[in-house]
């Protein structure tokens, strides 16, 4: 009697751990990366283009694109202003024109789940969880075992969440 009751016990323990699979963020790294292509520079010797990123962007890469193929680009570089990182790029001395182009990419993403029961959300590769959040329109009634963890690169609420929804807010990792 008491190995039936044991088993009962697994199988529910297992059913519960099918339903609360671990969602992936649904995340794809180009979307996350923009290319900000700058006005073109005068023609004149040492004239720049200057782009930048949004806001909520890094800078993370300054090329230079040589109008009319004729490499004229005297190079670029990364400098610090007033409003932040920009990207210059410098015509060279017999140049039509240069543009600059910045890669810029977003450092904190959000990573969501679906409303389901005990739900679960990872921050995708390369990025990692900073903070967790969880709704339910009933969340007040649930006991403390209910709410959301953070834990193991990712947001995990309770066993007892019906109709919840986390949130993960991640940060890019760098590694040297």
């Amino acid at each position: 009697m008491k190995s039936i009751a044991i088993a009962a016990v697994f199988a529910c323990v297992l059913m519960d751990l099918a339903v609360a699979e671990f969602q992936k963020c649904n995340f794809k790294e180009r979307d996350f990366m923009t290319e900000i292509t700058a006005r073109k520079s005068d023609n004149g010797d040492d004239a720049i283009s200057v782009a930048r990123c949004e806001r909520d962007e890094s800078l993370v890469a300054c090329y230079c694109d040589p109008l009319h193929g004729d490499g004229s680009c005297d190079g670029t570089y990364i400098e610090l202003d007033q409003i932040g990182y920009r990207c210059v790029a410098v015509n060279g001395a017999f140049g039509n024109s240069v543009r600059a182009q910045a890669l810029c990419q977003k450092n904190v993403i959000m990573c969501e789940s679906s409303y389901t029961n005990h739900p679960s959300i990872i921050c995708p590769q390369n990025y990692k969880v900073l903070s967790c959040t969880e709704h339910s329109d009933y969340l007040h009634t649930y006991e403390k075992a209910a709410h959301v963890v953070q834990r193991d690169n990712g947001c995990f609420s309770g066993p007892s969440c019906l109709n919840c929804k986390v949130q993960a807010i991640c940060t890019r990792e760098y590694k040297n």
